[in-house]
């Protein structure tokens, strides 16, 4: 099964939804793809969300689970999340 967002600035991923994930993910994200750093999307467009663009090429937007007898097959602590990086 694919799960896929149509957008730029967004993602499709799999996480251990729980409380510490919730907060090391977007710290990651910071130090990675920092909100206040110069982008040269932003030169061009003046949109303010070339960070949301650089998080989200390296986050995805799919991902594919195999299907078993009518069934998604996951880990078992595996949920699949959709990102939504602008604030």
């Amino acid at each position: 099964m694919l799960v896929f967002i149509n957008g730029a600035t967004a993602s499709i991923s799999t996480v251990e939804y729980e409380p510490g994930l919730l907060k090391d993910v977007p710290e990651m994200l910071e130090q990675i793809a920092p909100m206040n750093k110069r982008y040269h999307h932003n030169d061009t467009w003046h949109d303010g969300n070339g960070y949301a663009h650089a998080r989200s090429t390296l986050m995805g937007p799919m991902v594919v689970f195999p299907v078993y007898k009518n069934r998604l097959v996951r880990g078992t602590w595996q949920q699949i999340i959709l990102s939504r990086i602008m604030h």
